[in-house]
């Protein structure tokens, strides 16, 4: 996958607001104009936006005319970093022949506002002349005590618990992840024009389910990693319409394959969580 700047695309971006408070939301507009008939891909919740948290994101409906695109969306971030400036950049993909390109708009700066200042500079200090009543001598080794219990408590929940929590967590977001897919994947015409959209994004999921770079591995290299041969087929489906504009075969046959080997992948990654790898 490349990352390019091009003359025939043009991307824009605007913030809603260039200073948020921790855990403030806000909001990016990101619209994208390409050479008609093309596939682009904007991002989702699947791409990691550093220090940023994506809350929602509302894709607009595409505008074209005799020769351009124009594709946009509005996204929902905020973060709960305390580093000021942070840098908010939105990646577009382009969906090619053999590969995707990385189209990367400008990074806009984000100042994250201290709490702090809404604290006064100055207290007003008022005088009071009614008796005070002192507090009983209290017993600091009980205190201690009582503490010490506390943190030896803690940290046996920490260890009987904390972990399974976490693999539970990441189960989660997994599960949420892939039926996210599955509803986008099946949201895409079963059609020859859609067929390259079509295994691309199969292959960004995969990517992330799996961490190896399925999105720029060929059908032949995916073989080798999986040994099957049913998966062989249904990709060399959508190779045969991508490259030679053929539809010979089952598009939605395949497309159903592509989404029963993909739950494959999420099972395998579910054990491995599960098992503390």
């Amino acid at each position: 996958m490349a990352s390019v700047s091009r003359a025939q695309e043009k991307i824009s971006i605007t913030v809603s607001k260039d200073s948020i408070q921790v855990g403030e939301p806000f909001e990016v507009f990101v619209s994208l104009s390409y050479p008609i008939k093309r596939q682009v891909l904007f991002p989702d919740s699947n791409t990691s936006f550093k220090d940023f948290i994506l809350l929602d994101k509302k894709h607009n409906n595409t505008i074209s005319n005799d020769s351009i695109s124009t594709d946009s969306a509005v996204y929902t971030f905020t973060s709960f970093e305390l580093i000021s400036p942070q840098y908010i950049s939105i990646p577009i993909y382009l969906v090619t022949k053999n590969d995707s390109i990385e189209l990367k708009s400008d990074s806009i700066p984000i100042s994250i506002l201290e709490i702090t200042d809404s604290i006064p500079t100055t207290i007003e200090v008022k005088e009071n002349l009614s008796a005070e009543k002192i507090p009983l001598k209290y017993n600091y080794i009980y205190l201690l005590i009582t503490i010490g219990i506390g943190v030896w408590a803690l940290s046996l929940i920490l260890i009987l618990f904390g972990k399974k929590a976490i693999r539970a967590f990441k189960v989660r977001q997994l599960l949420k992840s892939h039926n996210k897919f599955i509803t986008t994947f099946r949201s895409i015409p079963s059609d020859i024009t859609n067929a390259e959209k079509l295994l691309i994004t199969w292959k960004f999921h995969i990517k992330k389910i799996t961490k190896h770079p399925f999105d720029s591995y060929s059908t032949t290299e995916i073989y080798q990693i999986t040994k099957s041969e049913e998966l062989k087929e249904w990709l060399r489906t959508f190779d045969k319409m991508i490259y030679s504009n053929q539809n010979e075969g089952n598009i939605d046959q395949a497309k159903e394959g592509l989404l029963n080997f993909s739950q494959r992948f999420v099972d395998k990654r579910i054990n491995k969580i599960k098992n503390g790898r």
